[in-house]
Protein backbone atom coordinates (compact mmCIF):
# COMPACT_ATOMS: atom_id res chain seq x y z
CA UNK A 1 0.00 0.00 0.00
CA UNK A 2 1.30 3.42 -0.92
CA UNK A 3 3.84 2.16 -3.48
CA UNK A 4 3.97 3.86 -6.88
CA UNK A 5 2.19 2.03 -9.73
CA UNK A 6 5.17 0.54 -11.57
CA UNK A 7 3.50 -2.53 -13.06
CA UNK A 8 0.76 -5.08 -12.53
CA UNK A 9 0.82 -8.59 -11.12
CA UNK A 10 -0.55 -11.84 -12.51
CA UNK A 11 -1.21 -14.61 -10.00
CA UNK A 12 0.04 -17.73 -11.78
CA UNK A 13 -0.60 -20.06 -8.84
CA UNK A 14 -1.91 -19.72 -5.31
CA UNK A 15 -4.26 -17.50 -3.34
CA UNK A 16 -3.78 -13.80 -2.51
CA UNK A 17 -5.83 -11.67 -0.15
CA UNK A 18 -6.22 -7.96 -0.95
CA UNK A 19 -6.52 -5.81 2.15
CA UNK A 20 -7.57 -2.21 2.54
CA UNK A 21 -7.83 0.08 5.52
CA UNK A 22 -11.13 0.41 7.33
CA UNK A 23 -12.52 3.59 8.86
CA UNK A 24 -10.89 2.80 12.22
CA UNK A 25 -7.53 1.99 10.61
CA UNK A 26 -7.96 -1.80 10.84
CA UNK A 27 -7.14 -4.10 7.94
CA UNK A 28 -10.25 -5.09 5.98
CA UNK A 29 -10.34 -7.90 3.41
CA UNK A 30 -11.39 -6.45 0.04
CA UNK A 31 -11.00 -9.53 -2.16
CA UNK A 32 -9.49 -12.98 -2.58
CA UNK A 33 -7.65 -13.66 -5.83
CA UNK A 34 -6.95 -17.08 -7.33
CA UNK A 35 -4.74 -18.44 -10.10
CA UNK A 36 -5.29 -16.47 -13.31
CA UNK A 37 -6.35 -13.24 -11.59
CA UNK A 38 -4.34 -10.03 -11.79
CA UNK A 39 -4.05 -6.98 -9.60
CA UNK A 40 -2.41 -3.57 -9.65
CA UNK A 41 -3.90 -2.65 -13.03
CA UNK A 42 -6.32 -0.04 -11.67
CA UNK A 43 -3.57 2.02 -10.05
CA UNK A 44 -1.35 1.59 -13.10
CA UNK A 45 -4.02 3.02 -15.40
CA UNK A 46 -4.99 5.78 -12.98
CA UNK A 47 -1.43 6.71 -11.95
CA UNK A 48 -2.32 6.56 -8.24
CA UNK A 49 -0.32 5.06 -5.39
CA UNK A 50 -1.36 1.52 -4.51
CA UNK A 51 -4.37 1.58 -2.21
CA UNK A 52 -4.48 -2.09 -1.21
CA UNK A 53 -2.02 -4.50 0.32
CA UNK A 54 -1.57 -7.94 -1.27
CA UNK A 55 -0.96 -10.81 1.16
CA UNK A 56 0.02 -14.29 -0.05
CA UNK A 57 -2.09 -16.99 1.57
CA UNK A 58 0.56 -19.71 1.40
CA UNK A 59 2.83 -20.53 -1.52
CA UNK A 60 2.21 -18.32 -4.59
CA UNK A 61 3.80 -17.78 -7.96
CA UNK A 62 3.45 -14.25 -9.32
CA UNK A 63 4.42 -12.68 -12.62
CA UNK A 64 5.14 -8.95 -12.69
CA UNK A 65 4.30 -7.07 -15.88
CA UNK A 66 6.35 -3.90 -15.95
CA UNK A 67 4.80 -0.57 -16.86
CA UNK A 68 5.85 -0.17 -20.49
CA UNK A 69 6.27 3.60 -20.02
CA UNK A 70 8.98 3.04 -17.44
CA UNK A 71 10.61 0.06 -19.14
CA UNK A 72 13.85 0.42 -21.08
CA UNK A 73 11.95 -0.31 -24.32
CA UNK A 74 9.33 2.30 -23.50
CA UNK A 75 11.98 4.93 -22.82
CA UNK A 76 13.96 3.95 -25.94
CA UNK A 77 10.96 4.29 -28.24
CA UNK A 78 9.28 7.16 -26.40
CA UNK A 79 6.08 5.27 -25.57
CA UNK A 80 3.75 7.21 -23.32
Amino acid sequence: RGDPPDGLWLLADGLVQLQGQGVDGEEVVQAYLKSGDMFGDGELLGGEARGLRAVAMGHCQLLRVENYRESSAGQKFGWD
